[in-house]
């Protein structure tokens, strides 16, 4: 089988594509999240050498070029608004131009490493900047601020936050981002070692688990290879654990029982007709070969022809018992139901077989009260005259016939006195071909097929036949009918 096909393969590779995205996701938020934090780090630190910076340019002096003179305000602080806690330094009040933007040496000394500053004039030029500050950095914009005079711009591969004084004068700060990338690296290799290492037991715990779960699949399929094969003794044989492959195990189990039982039944019914048939159709052949060695006496001729025509009237009514079967088989009854009352058919029945009720000297005795019910009434009067012949070839008499009815059934029993019916034959007795006295079946003309006739009209009703028998006491059989 190709790994595409593979229900498997197909399962481990949703699964991986699943874990994969579920993973890529949770590392892409991961990274993200520490990169903002990484950034918030820097600019927090950019905003306290901004607040140091802000904070060492004087106040404003009266009569100085670019503004009013300085102004305190009425509580008491210097006359700059002072920044608030992790933001950047707001503009001094007032609407004066401050000095010079040139720092000292102590103020420098904050960006001698990494950091740089630089201030602006109001048309870009730069007023002061420290010596590691990059020689082409342009001012920023009014349009760069997020607040009315601060912002923070990525420029390259810089950070940098910026504050424009109310006079046009802008402060900048900044740093390269080199050592925060290298470490925002660091931790993407970490973390895709990490995911890929889960990713990793995921595939295998995930292949464990597939492998697992479709294990009884490969015995359902071994076991039906084998049954194709022949084998109809075959079966899954899985624990039923409750699971859906433990369940669809057992029903599959079940309906392999069912169609081994089915083959046996046919594969009986088959040689037993075979066998059935071949008796008569030996007489025939018997009797024509014999009948072509020469020339005998009429009566010979006519004893043989007579032969002939009982072994091919055995074959017809064993051809017709057959048909009658295969079409109980294929549901032909339930097709037909109409209301009857089995009192009534019972009546039919005793006057056709009456005949042979005389000929064998037996007394039927009726005992019929109503019993109306639904049914195909030709298949129920077959039921009936097969177990009142059955009764006259096989019983005592008299032969006592009754119906009742029940509030949910109808039933009809026969009743004979005779020899009864050994326990051993009871659980067969409605197999098709099955005989209890195989000598007096065959000397009574018997197909050993009607009981089974009778138990597949009623089965086919949703009713049911059953039969007593007590040895020197005679047997019964019940025919029950639903009403509904």
């Amino acid at each position: 089988m190709k790994p595409t096909r593979s229900l498997r393969w197909r399962i481990q590779l949703w699964h991986g594509v699943f874990l994969a995205a579920v993973l890529a996701g949770l590392g892409f938020a991961a990274w993200q999240y520490e990169r903002q934090k990484g950034l918030q780090r820097i600019d927090d630190d950019l905003d306290r050498r901004l607040t140091v910076l802000f904070d060492s340019v004087p106040p404003r002096q009266g009569g100085r070029p670019g503004g009013p003179p300085p102004r305190r305000g009425e509580d008491g602080n210097d006359g700059y608004d002072r920044p608030p806690r992790g933001g950047p330094p707001p503009h001094r009040r007032g609407g004066g131009r401050p000095p010079e933007l040139r720092f000292s040496d102590a103020e420098r000394a904050l960006f001698k490493d990494t950091h740089y500053f630089t201030t602006f004039n109001p048309e870009g030029r730069v007023l002061d900047r420290s010596d590691n500050s990059p020689a082409n950095l342009q001012p920023p914009s009014r349009g760069d601020a997020t607040t009315e005079a601060s912002g923070t711009r990525t420029v390259a591969n810089r950070r940098e936050r910026f504050m424009f004084m109310p006079q046009g004068e802008c402060l900048l700060v900044g740093c390269p981002l080199d050592a925060e990338q290298a470490s925002l690296r660091h931790y993407a290799l970490v973390l895709a070692g990490i995911e890929s290492g889960i990713l990793l037991l995921g595939l295998a715990g995930g292949w464990w688990m597939t492998s697992r779960a479709l294990r009884p699949l490969a015995a359902i399929r071994a076991t039906a290879t084998d049954i194709s094969a022949g084998r109809l003794d075959r079966r899954i044989d899985l624990p039923r654990d409750g699971s859906e492959l433990g369940e669809l195990a057992a029903l599959l189990d079940d309906t392999f029982g069912k169609l081994e039982a089915s083959f046996a039944r046919q594969a009986r019914f088959t040689s037993d007709a075979a066998h059935e048939l071949r008796t008569p159709l030996s007489v025939v052949i018997s009797q024509a070969q014999m009948a072509l060695r020469g020339e005998r006496e009429p009566a010979e001729y006519r004893e043989m022809f007579e032969a002939s025509l009982r072994g091919a009237k055995r074959m017809q009514s064993l051809t017709q018992a057959l048909l009658e079967l295969a079409r109980l088989d294929n549901g032909a009854v339930t097709a037909a139901r109409t209301p009857c009352d089995l009192a009534e058919l019972a009546e039919e029945a005793i006057s056709l077989v009456s005949g042979a009720a005389e000929e064998h000297g037996i007394t039927i005795v009726r005992d019929l009260s109503p019993a109306p019910c639904p049914a195909d009434s030709e298949s129920v009067l077959r039921v009936i005259v097969n177990l009142l012949n059955n009764a006259i070839a096989h019983g005592g008499s008299p032969v006592i016939i009754a119906t009742s009815a029940t509030a949910d059934a109808a039933i009809l029993t026969v009743t004979d006195r005779g020899p009864g019916i050994p326990e051993k034959h009871l659980p067969h007795l409605f197999e098709r071909f099955y005989r209890a006295d195989e000598s007096r079946n065959r000397k009574t003309g018997g197909t050993g097929l009607g009981l089974a006739i009778c138990k597949a009209i009623t089965d086919a009703h949703g009713g049911s036949l059953a039969v007593a028998s007590v040895i020197g006491d005679g047997t019964v059989f019940t025919v029950t009918l639903p009403v509904e």
